[in-house]
């Protein structure tokens, strides 16, 4: 057994260090990353990585430590942002409703055990109250992020997120048609979608001519041949088959 313990500790230790090299060389080409964020041209989440990974090799670990600076971002700096046009997916959908009771419940949850444990187990009070203040960050930076970043349509590029759960950038070359009412495998599709009431399909359906990774939270990646929308303005559709059409024309001039 004390082999065993010896053996956790030693590969906690491990990790933490390096977590802590990341750590260091991310601070190492801040002021490098920096610069290129401030020229950047697309949403904020698709730029932090494009940039990071100019100076840095792309891994889990870096990409958690981004995930935490998205957070921390729309958190505390968010709130003063004006939204950018563009087309949203969230407004006809009970996003707003289910996160504020996400946060109502995540509070009374934090000082129910709070009380209950703190005379008992402070130690596990205490952990306990710091998980439930960053899920309350995170639905609050999720919410900002959001709002702040709709669907547009830059650099022959679509770029799609939902909130900090999910994002993907399509670019023209590879959207091969939009679909309504048709039925695809899960494996191979992510849908881009806020709860409703009940089941309801997405409006529409892009098919992909090549398979592309679907980004998710903490690095974790997808790699799909269909995206599944459900947006506000029905016009979204519309704006994507134009994209098809213009880049289908290119071609055949070329």
């Amino acid at each position: 057994f004390q082999h065993i313990t010896t053996a956790a500790l030693v590969a906690e230790g491990v990790l933490i260090l390096i977590e802590l090299s990341i750590v260091a060389y991310a601070l190492y080409y801040a002021p490098a990353i920096y610069r290129k964020l401030k020229e950047r041209i697309v949403p904020l989440p698709f730029a932090l990585i494009e940039a990071t990974n100019t100076y840095m090799k792309e891994n889990v670990l870096l990409h958690a430590l981004l995930q935490e600076v998205l957070v921390m971002y729309y958190a505390l700096l968010g709130w003063r942002k004006k939204a950018p046009s563009g087309y949203t997916l969230y407004k006809q959908s009970m996003y707003v409703p289910v996160m504020i009771m996400i946060l109502h419940a995540v509070v009374l949850e934090a000082v129910a055990f709070h009380w209950l444990l703190h005379d008992w187990m402070p130690i596990v009070a205490y952990i306990l109250l710091a998980l439930h203040i960053y899920s309350i960050i995170f639905v609050l930076a999720d919410m900002q992020a959001m709002r702040l970043n709709p669907t547009v349509y830059m650099n022959n590029t679509w770029y799609v997120s939902f909130g900090l759960l999910k994002r993907i950038d399509i670019h023209r070359d590879n959207m091969k048609a939009i679909h309504e009412g048709i039925t695809v495998d899960k494996e191979d599709i992510v849908y881009f979608e806020a709860p409703t009431f009940g089941e309801e399909a997405p409006h529409f359906i892009v098919e992909l001519h090549e398979r592309q990774p679907v980004q998710f939270m903490m690095g974790m990646k997808k790699t799909v041949r269909y995206i599944g929308i459900q947006a506000d303005d029905a016009s979204l559709k519309e704006a994507m088959e134009q994209t098809i059409q213009r880049g289908n024309m290119e071609c055949q001039k070329n």
